[in-house]
């Protein structure tokens, strides 16, 4: 297959499994302007998969930077009302969202992390409601990534240009399947087999988890009556979508106030721009009671400082290291793809989708009382490798290893 088919192929698989594209519904793109052609390619097949209208909302992270370095600080206070009003039109009309991305992981390292933590922290608050249409898949949605330079030269120091991004390109396309003429039944595979891991550890119905590795002694108790998911998830118009591609992970909810012990940060990752890494995270009682990072500890504060929850989990993941991204042996500075090829926790806003009925309808006092994080932030953190145990603790003590030297165990 030469490029243009795989890109092609690229293309169909995050209209017709990602965002699993209905006849009639509209899309919005938003994409980085390193990847306009791969842009306009994505809105063509989806008016051929029978998009009603497709817009494209192009970022431009260099001109962000602009304004961060430039703007007065109290700015990133507040959002607009007309930007408010866009993103609440377009969840009230139902778009499906595309959000194509492929920044520097380090273009926003001379900008003020104050000044970022001021932006995100307005952000998240002024776009709550859409991140619950989001969390339910009222607004369909799904995270790919482009190709660029500078995102390349990152992951490959020893190419440059064209070179690098070429690369790039041929991983991208090894980890969505896209490099397969078969790619969409392949997804299907995949999909089956994420839902026997996450159907089999619901049914197995743990209590706690237990996570030893270099650096990691922690555990965790899981919120009664949650379920594991992963892969494909139930959208409300009958459709299932990928929200995230690739995807490796299945994943739960765990209970607010249970973590304790320690965790290292096995990987990088990038918080707004800049790389956060060498993170060790210590719990009691659920919060983060001491942190420190070998690069970015300022960052990693300014993040913990953003709301309340951003101090506990909201979200267990499970990778095994056989994964295809793992397998590539390669750091992308990117967390969708380094989330991944490892298992990792997140800190911040819990998943309604693993729970039953999910949480829209329930009262922050009763959301509180179940453990259920509510938080307008979420960060993943990677803390798989080949080296990590976990155990399941099942609810009359019985234990049960499910990942042994980074691999599933049943």
């Amino acid at each position: 297959m030469n490029f243009k088919e795989k890109l092609k192929n690229y293309a169909d698989v995050i209209i017709t499994k990602g965002i699993s594209l209905k006849k009639g519904q509209k899309v919005e793109i938003r994409a980085s302007l390193e990847d306009a052609e791969f842009a306009r390619l994505l809105m063509q097949r989806a008016f051929d998969h029978g998009a009603a209208d497709v817009n494209i909302a192009w970022i431009d992270y260099l001109s962000r930077k602009i304004k961060f370095l430039n703007a007065a600080p109290e700015l990133f206070d507040k959002v607009y009302d007309w930007e408010q009003k866009r993103m609440d039109i377009l969840g009230d009309e139902k778009w499906c969202i595309i959000n194509i991305t492929a920044p520097d992981p380090e273009v926003m390292k001379e900008v003020n992390p104050d000044t970022i933590g001021r932006w995100y922290k307005s952000a998240a608050k002024a776009f709550e409601r859409n991140k619950v249409l989001q969390m339910s898949f009222e607004t369909k949605w799904v995270i790919a990534l482009g190709a660029s330079a500078p995102w390349a030269e990152k992951v490959f120091p020893g190419l440059k240009g064209e070179e690098a991004t070429e690369k790039l390109w041929e991983y991208i396309f090894k980890v969505s399947r896209a490099d397969n003429e078969n790619c969409v039944e392949m997804w299907d595979n995949h999909l089956k087999n994420l839902r026997f891991r996450h159907t089999s550890l619901t049914e197995k119905n743990f209590k706690k988890l237990k996570y030893s590795g270099p650096g990691t002694d922690f555990e965790v108790e899981l919120i009664k009556g949650s379920k594991w998911v992963g892969g494909s998830m139930p959208a409300p118009d009958g459709t299932d979508v990928v929200p995230n591609m690739p995807t490796e992970e299945v994943f739960t909810v765990p209970s607010k106030y249970t973590a304790k012990g320690t965790v290292s940060c096995t990987m990088p990752f990038v918080y707004n721009g800049n790389i956060i890494n060498g993170i060790r995270l210590t719990f009691e009682k659920g919060k983060v009671v001491d942190f420190s990072a070998e690069k970015g500890q300022e960052l990693l504060q300014t993040y913990l400082e953003t709301d309340e929850g951003a101090s506990y989990l909201g979200e267990l993941a499970l990778v095994p290291v056989d994964s295809p991204i793992y397998e590539l042996n390669t750091l992308f500075f990117n967390t969708l793809y380094d989330e991944n090829a490892a298992c990792h926790i997140a800190l911040g806003n819990a998943l309604s989708m693993c729970i039953d009925g999910g949480v829209e309808e329930m009262s922050k006092e009763d959301k509180e009382e179940m453990g259920f994080n509510s938080c307008p932030v979420h960060q993943d953190i990677m803390i798989g490798s080949d080296k990590l145990d976990i155990l399941g603790i099942h609810q009359d003590g019985q234990e049960e290893y499910i990942f042994k030297n980074g691999k599933w165990a049943f």
